[in-house]
């Protein structure tokens, strides 16, 4: 992706949407769709392949499942360690605000 016209911290978000995207057949993250989604979220672009595009169906699973671990820290049965472990980079939780939650005043 490092040769692609985009930025650097975008391509890290990029690899992280592919994850949350998952095995999904029909998306689509070819060079094209990245540099679609790529010049939308920074330049406001129209999307035109939302559909297919898979780095938009990584988002938005991304945005549910950050929705869910938040919830799931709040009731204890996540702990931020758990996520960590599991590779996810602290710089990204810290951006989605999972890093650092606390729960009864302890990070969790």
């Amino acid at each position: 992706m490092t040769t692609l016209n985009v930025s650097r911290k975008w391509s890290r978000m990029a690899q992280l949407y592919r994850r949350f995207a998952g095995e999904s057949q029909d998306a689509d993250f070819s060079d094209a769709a990245l540099l679609s989604m790529y010049a939308h979220e920074s330049q406001g672009t129209p999307l035109l392949d939302a559909l297919t595009n898979g780095y938009t169906h990584g988002k938005k699973w991304m945005d549910v499942t950050v929705a869910m671990w938040k919830e799931d820290i709040r009731q204890g049965t996540l702990r931020v360690v758990e996520l960590q472990t599991d590779g996810y980079p602290d710089w990204f939780l810290v951006k989605v605000g999972v890093l650092p939650l606390t729960r009864g005043g302890h990070n969790v």
